[in-house]
C-alpha cells in the first residue's frame, strides 16, 4: 500500500470533488489502484504506516501526532507534546516505537502499543 496526504490534491466527500489541503489517499500496489480519497480534516506534514498495514500515523501545523484506522481514516490515538508543527516521524521496524520531529526544533521518543 502506498499512502500520501497533505496539499497536493482533493477529496471526494458524497461525490463531489472538494479540495481543502487536508487529503489522504492509499493506493493498493498490487492492483494500482486508489483505494482510499477522503480529507482528515486536518493538515498532514508528516505520515507513516504501521507494519502491520492496519494504521497511519499524521503529524501536521495542529501539533498533534494521530494514530489512525487505515480503512476508516478515524482516530485510534491522539498523542500531544510539542511546541510546533510537526513535520517528520519514524516508526521502529516492530510498530511499538515513534519517533516525531517538530518545527520547536524538538525530536521526542513515543512508546506505542499496537
Amino acid at each position: 500500500m502506498l499512502l500520501s496526504g497533505g496539499y497536493d490534491d482533493s477529496f471526494q466527500s458524497g461525490g463531489v470533488r472538494t479540495t481543502d489541503g487536508k487529503s489522504f489517499k492509499a493506493w493498493n500496489l498490487n492492483t494500482g489502484k486508489l483505494i482510499h480519497n477522503f480529507s482528515l480534516g486536518t493538515s498532514i506534514d508528516a505520515l507513516v504506516i504501521s507494519p502491520d498495514s492496519k494504521t497511519f500515523i499524521t503529524g501536521g501545523l495542529g501539533r498533534a501526532i494521530i494514530v489512525r484506522d487505515i480503512i476508516t481514516g478515524k482516530s485510534v490515538l491522539e498523542l500531544s507534546g510539542h511546541g510546533g508543527g510537526i513535520y517528520g516521524l519514524a516508526l521502529s521496524s516492530d510498530g511499538q516505537t515513534l519517533y516525531s520531529g517538530s518545527g520547536d526544533k524538538s525530536v521526542k521518543v513515543w512508546q506505542i502499543k499496537p
